[in-house]
């Protein structure tokens, strides 16, 4: 129990720290009409939840590195919790890292987008036959991606899922410097 203040620090929970700061964000997130909309709204949340722990996400290219360096953090953390003898229970549910991965894999693709001026979420279910799974698309050629997918295994696998690497693949891939 007491890790619990720190897990409650780092997870993208609806916590005072990453209170909605204006109305107007307040109302994006109620009523999203789209699937683009929803994810902006969680790269947003990214930001939020990331400003709340010190650190700054811009939508940079080079602000993927911090996210790399938070995710680290968090795998760190989430370890030191399972080595705990009640780490069962203090350990963050598989809801909740699916939570903080769409979020991180969201800002992932919006930094995609806001450099390349396009790119658009859909449903598919190409990646894992007859489950519907959130796509992104990139790109003159409409590179599919799953960000979120790169984070969740970052999350729980640790190093070797690197999301900055995963970015500089996805940039190359796309023809940019």
């Amino acid at each position: 129990m007491r890790y619990l203040p720190l897990l409650a620090a780092m997870l993208l929970l609806p916590a005072a720290a990453v209170a909605q700061p204006a109305a107007a964000t307040q109302a994006a997130e109620a009523s999203p009409t789209t699937m683009d909309e929803d994810m902006t709204v969680l790269a947003e949340r990214a930001v939020r939840v990331t400003a709340a722990n010190g650190v700054t996400l811009d939508y940079s290219p080079e602000s993927i590195e911090l996210v790399e360096q938070r995710l680290g953090k968090l795998h760190d953390a989430f370890r030191k919790l399972q080595d705990e003898p009640s780490g069962k229970l203090a350990s963050p549910s598989d809801y909740e890292i699916r939570l903080m991965s769409l979020t991180y894999g969201a800002y992932i693709a919006e930094v995609l987008k806001r450099k390349h001026g396009e790119g658009t979420w859909s449903y598919e279910s190409r990646l894992y036959a007859g489950q519907e799974v959130p796509t992104f698309h990139v790109g003159a050629n409409r590179i599919e991606m799953w960000p979120q997918i790169k984070v969740e295994k970052r999350l729980r696998s640790g190093p070797e899922d690197n999301v900055w690497h995963y970015f500089q693949l996805t940039l190359q891939k796309l023809g940019a410097k």
